[in-house]
């Protein structure tokens, strides 16, 4: 292949990324906001052990609390960690009494049946869940999985009004 040749497919490749920039800037700013905003409404869980934070560059379990989009899930720990402080997506079952698996069944019958708690699920669309628990198993995975649930149900209803 000649230089020639491939300057050309390096112009042509060059003028389709500048075409696909001037066709987004064409879209109208509400657009762009949807797209950006259903990307940014992933939820996540994350460990707050001090090791973990640490490996983050988070100092301390104050610093994560206050960062944006960060919700703790966790029990009142105030008492070890400054800032801790009980959850309304604690877990009130714990794994000594009823082991990891029934815990997280138990968790996730009890959010289903809070009415305030299942209706308040949006509240952690697209944060970033704090736990004690992670990298185990834990309810914060159960919280994930029932919002998922919860924009697809909502997604389902919005899709049979139109």
């Amino acid at each position: 292949m000649s230089s020639r040749q491939t300057k050309t497919k390096t112009k042509t490749k060059t003028q389709k990324t500048n075409q696909q920039t001037i066709e987004k800037k064409k879209q109208k700013p509400k657009q762009v906001q949807q797209q950006r905003s259903r990307r940014k409404k992933r939820t996540t869980i994350v460990s707050v052990k001090k090791k973990y934070l640490v490996q983050r560059r988070i100092n301390s379990f104050l610093e994560w609390k206050k960062l944006p989009n960060t919700v703790y899930i966790g029990r009142n720990m105030s008492f070890y960690v400054e800032g801790a402080t009980k959850s309304k997506w604690a877990n009130p079952f714990t794994v000594k009494k009823y082991g990891r698996v029934n815990c997280l069944k138990k968790y996730e019958e009890y959010v289903r049946n809070s009415e305030e708690l299942y209706n308040s699920l949006p509240e952690l669309i697209g944060k970033e869940l704090g736990c004690w628990c992670k990298p185990d198993t834990c309810h914060g995975d159960i919280l994930i999985d029932l919002v998922k649930e919860y924009q697809y149900k909502q997604k389902q209803k919005q899709q049979n009004e139109n």
